[in-house]
């Protein structure tokens, strides 16, 4: 969800947008009717901040928020509610850090296998989704290991054709299997 970059600074604002009223340089509000000289740039702060904490980018959003809050007059209604925003995007960072905190003091010194292991989750899961050729590898490097390669290559290749054939059979009679899994092997049903 991209919006268009908010410029940091507006074009000085010389004329109230309502009622047109000269303004000082500064001024943030009209005195007269009291509309916010830079309402417009606020908004749009304001709706950038918005998709940037809609993607989790809290950081940036507290950022641009404490961009527009320069905009406003201490004490408008408009400033406290920004404010509020700054507030709430502080805790939840600060809620997270100490999340974070407590967990890694928790596992001592596993945290940082463990926080490794929750990015990579989605390797492992890849991994473990192709159970045939881990097992299939796995049960060769066995056998490799025990009796050399080309023992281990020749009979992993045996134990393979014979569950392909249970595989094979159970299919011809149109059950559902998975492919076969090695140590030992099996092909589930």
């Amino acid at each position: 969800m991209n919006s268009e970059p908010v410029s940091v600074s507006p074009e000085p604002v010389f004329n109230c947008p309502s009622c047109s009223h000269w303004l000082a340089p500064g001024t943030l509000a009209c005195p007269d009717c009291g509309t916010l000289a830079y309402g417009r740039h606020v908004a749009g702060v304001a709706k950038a901040a918005i998709a940037l904490e809609g993607e989790g980018k809290w950081a940036e959003a507290g950022e641009m928020w404490h961009s527009a809050l320069t905009w406003l007059p201490v004490g408008a209604q408009e400033a406290a509610q920004v404010q509020g925003r700054i507030d709430a995007i502080d805790g939840r960072m600060r809620a997270g850090e100490e999340q974070k905190a407590r967990w890694t003091k928790r596992l001592g010194p596993l945290a940082p296998l463990v926080l490794f292991l929750m990015k990579a989750k989605t390797f492992l899961f890849a991994l473990f989704k192709f159970k045939f050729f881990l097992s299939f590898f796995a049960f060769f490097g066995l056998y490799w290991a025990l009796f050399g390669w080309k023992f281990g290559l020749g009979f992993t290749v045996l134990i393979l054709l014979h569950e392909m054939g249970h595989f094979v059979a159970a299919r011809r009679r149109g059950l559902k299997v998975d492919l076969p899994v090695f140590l030992p092997g099996w092909v589930r049903m």
